[in-house]
């Protein structure tokens, strides 16, 4: 057995593997992969695969290069996902054998939704946890439940053009309209970077329809889809980006977007939310928890933080940061 970066002739094997090891995912296997490695020229030796003595595949670390900022300062770095291996081979440690490689390769690395196996084995290895992701539910209009159920997805096309909050205006916008921001919406958070390219590459593709938002008036932004559970059509607040230290910044992007679920009329809202800042704004407009929480976890050294971090103050995370997103509904 070897562990070794992906080629491209590995790909017909990678898309085999996934199919096999992940046969829950609902969108085609090799969009999924594709999705990811299109990013930039160089992501695909980003990714590490282990493979027999006939380059057959038996277990993966997928990776995506991202940026974020910390104490106002913009670092490159990688997020990991989609870490697994075969079962018959976990009992020779090929786990921890795999986490040591990617950290000797690339000494820095993000990834959110580890499972609790999985997480022991990254904090062994000096990776810290940065907080969690909490999904909150909420309902805009009660009035909309009943034509909510199968409606399946809505296209972004029958969404309003703008939304309007009091003095406040919502455009929706293409990706290409985006601005590139170069600095973080936030100086106090560790937060991923949202430049144009970023968004290109996240909301322009053919997994999903996502429509984006943008405040006339500063570069205050959220992205919505819609998805379907159980046959109920819901608005999943995917991302989202403003500076928490203004007052009311995000309660009124929560009200643009329970404004665009009556246009549409559909009733339930979901929202990702790694903050207590965030929980608050969430709770004062009736959202609650629900699931378990998504775990944050980075291999950098926070140890000055550990208050911060416990008490939600720390990570500004979205759906958008997880692979999970992207294989659900």
């Amino acid at each position: 057995m070897e562990i070794r970066k992906l080629t491209t002739t590995d790909l017909e094997k990678l898309y085999a593997f996934n199919q096999k090891i992940y046969p829950e995912r609902k969108i085609p296997y090799k969009d999924y992969i594709d999705f990811w490695l299109s990013k930039s020229e160089d992501e695909i030796g980003l990714n590490l695969i282990l493979v027999d003595e006939s380059n057959d595949i038996h277990g993966q670390i997928l990776s995506s290069s991202m940026s974020y900022f910390y104490k106002g300062e913009k670092h490159d770095s990688l997020w990991g996902f989609d870490f697994i291996v075969e079962e018959s081979l976990r009992k020779d440690n090929w786990g921890v054998d795999f986490l040591i490689k990617r950290n000797s390769l690339f000494p820095v690395s993000f990834g959110t939704g580890v499972a609790p196996k999985a997480l022991k084995i990254h904090l062994l290895l000096k990776y810290y946890q940065l907080g969690n992701i909490l999904k909150f539910v909420g309902i805009s209009n009660p009035l909309w439940l009943l034509s909510s159920i199968g409606r399946g997805i809505i296209p972004p096309s029958k969404y309003p053009i703008e939304v309007k909050v009091n003095n406040y205006r919502y455009q929706r916008i293409s990706c290409d309209d985006f601005p590139d921001v170069s600095t973080p919406y936030n100086n106090d958070f560790w937060e991923p970077s949202r430049d144009k390219s970023y968004m290109r590459w996240r909301f322009s593709n053919r997994l999903h329809e996502y429509a984006i938002y943008k405040d006339v008036a500063s570069n205050d932004f959220f992205v919505v889809r819609t998805v379907s559970f159980k046959h109920v059509t819901v608005l999943m607040l995917v991302d989202y980006r403003c500076d928490m230290a203004t007052p009311d910044s995000l309660s009124r992007i929560i009200r643009a977007v329970k404004k665009i679920t009556n246009r549409i009329h559909i009733s339930v809202i979901v929202v990702g939310s790694s903050l207590g800042k965030v929980d608050e704004v969430l709770q004062k407009h009736h959202f609650y928890k629900t699931g378990n929480p998504w775990p944050i976890i980075g291999r950098m050294n926070v140890k000055e933080c550990k208050n911060n971090i416990e008490n939600r103050n720390f990570a500004f995370v979205t759906f958008a940061d997880s692979d999970g997103e992207t294989d659900i509904f």
